[in-house]
């Protein structure tokens, strides 16, 4: 982490209407980053922030960040997208 065409904003960002794959994520003292949630969206903007289900769980586990990247306009590939990530960095809440 974090993945090609991801940037990485802090959790008060200002976000676009637009599809998107994303993780909440923490950085340990090393520098390294660890998934706490990944999911996706057809709307960013409306699905940022405290109004996210496992927002406040995330922020308990340390998120102090998002990597988001604009994604395909169509849920299904999102969705192949989200499974794969959540298998490879076997996020906090999805364990």
């Amino acid at each position: 982490m974090p993945l090609h065409n991801t940037k990485v904003y802090g959790t008060d960002a200002d976000w676009n209407d637009v599809p998107a794959n994303y993780i909440f994520a923490m950085r340990d003292p090393n520098g390294r980053w660890w998934a706490i949630y990944i999911g996706e969206t057809g709307n960013l903007q409306r699905r940022m922030g405290p109004g996210h289900e496992k927002w406040d769980h995330a922020r308990m586990h340390g998120m102090t960040h998002i990597h988001a990247h604009t994604a395909s306009p169509y849920e299904t590939d999102r969705q192949v997208e989200e499974r794969d990530l959540i298998a490879s960095q076997t996020p906090l809440l999805q364990r």
